[in-house]
């Protein structure tokens, strides 16, 4: 019953993509990770533009990992360019909502999501860029980590690492980007003496 319930969702997120991907430009995604003791936070910007003379509808899905047993996540807002929540349907991993888009104008969307993690790994799903026919124009990933948490694995080496009062913060930036691999994160956390 899981596998088939999963089938559906994974055929739904590629027929919604694939329809929007003609009119639809998804084009660029900054994203900021934050990680505590006992939480992964996820704050993202995704640009839409659309390419066509009418006004677009869009359903948007937006895949979740699950990272730990017990609730998916504590917090889950979707926003618009106008900070305005926008209304969301939850189906187990996946969020779908929809946008109204003018002809040839760009939207940035908003989503932010926090879940427990599992005390050593947190993941972000970027694969799903794929559905979408081509890569991203720009990416820009950045990781916050407190000084009690030491990474040991990241999807890729990062292109800096900077410290501002103890908290490093990790930065990456790609153009022209079709992610082979998730962004992946392996940590410690460290015992307070």
């Amino acid at each position: 019953m899981q596998l088939k319930y999963t089938l559906f969702l994974f055929f739904l997120l590629l027929s919604c993509l694939s329809v929007h991907s003609q009119s639809l430009d998804f084009f660029r995604e900054d994203l900021s990770f934050q990680l505590d003791s006992t939480h992964f936070t996820v704050s993202g910007q995704y640009y839409f533009r659309n390419n066509s003379l009418s006004q677009q509808r869009s359903l948007i899905s937006y895949p979740l990992p699950r990272l730990a047993d017990g609730p998916l996540f504590d917090t889950i807002m979707v926003l618009s360019e106008e900070n305005l929540a926008i209304p969301f349907q939850l189906h187990d991993t996946l969020i779908s909502f929809e946008i109204m888009m003018q002809p040839g104008s760009e939207q940035t969307i908003t989503i932010i999501y926090s879940q427990r993690h599992n005390g050593n790994y947190a993941k972000y799903i970027l694969t799903t860029t794929k559905y979408w026919g081509k890569p991203l124009q720009l990416a820009e990933f950045k990781l916050v980590v407190p000084p009690y948490i030491n990474i040991q694995t990241c999807f890729e080496p990062p292109d800096k690492i900077s410290e501002f009062e103890g908290t490093s913060i990790y930065h990456w930036t790609r153009q022209n980007f079709m992610p082979a691999n998730d962004f992946e994160i392996w940590f410690e956390i460290i015992p307070k003496p």
